[in-house]
């Protein structure tokens, strides 16, 4: 019996220390990472300020703003949401018609007439015969938006050009005056239909 016990003590003691190595050698699981508002964790597991606009492509003309794409100055979206409508692209319509109601310095009167609208780039247009003065005389605008514009510009025979306009649908309103060579000043309003 004396064989038994000792037989049954060798296997007791082996089998504490078999559980007691077994279970000192398996690995800790690891604590759970959270991050604070406004970030995420990366592949190394650190947190890292989120970006919205990490996984989104803008196309061309286009910036990722806040995780939404939008267009750049002077581009707006096509029906297919893309950026590539120029704002100035919608007017430069060729000859229009325009009609002025002028007050100032040369009288009060109004007059319809014939001018044409050109694309310089996505921001800027060239008028021709702008207040009918002729059709020698350019003056160019800058849209500042897809429905608002300024006019600064002198034409050829030094007459000054200073004003704003909107944009409604088919329709562009210009408020500016006309300031002439011999110190007179029109205030005009033209309106031309798209």
């Amino acid at each position: 019996m004396n064989f038994q016990l000792k037989l049954l003590a060798a296997f007791t003691l082996m089998t504490l220390v078999f559980f007691s190595c077994t279970k000192d050698d398996e690995p800790e699981p690891e604590p759970e990472v959270t991050c604070p508002t406004g970030f995420v964790l990366d592949s190394l597991g650190n947190c890292v300020v989120f970006d919205p606009c990490d996984t989104i492509t803008c196309g061309v003309n286009a910036v990722c703003d806040a995780g939404s794409c939008e267009c750049v100055q002077g581009y707006e979206q096509d029906a297919n949401g893309d950026c590539n409508t120029t704002w100035a692209a919608k007017f430069a319509i060729g000859t229009t018609a325009a009609r002025d109601t002028v007050y100032g310095d040369n009288g009060s009167f109004s007059v319809n007439y014939n001018m044409s609208i050109t694309e310089i780039d996505s921001v800027n247009l060239s008028t021709t015969n702008l207040s009918g003065i002729g059709n020698t005389n350019t003056v160019e605008m800058q849209l500042t938006s897809s429905t608002s514009l300024n006019i600064n510009d002198t034409d050829a025979t030094g007459r000054v050009f200073n004003g704003t306009g909107t944009i409604n649908s088919n329709q562009i309103t210009l408020n500016y005056t006309i300031s002439y060579n011999d110190n007179t000043v029109d205030t005009v309003e033209t309106v031309i239909v798209l």
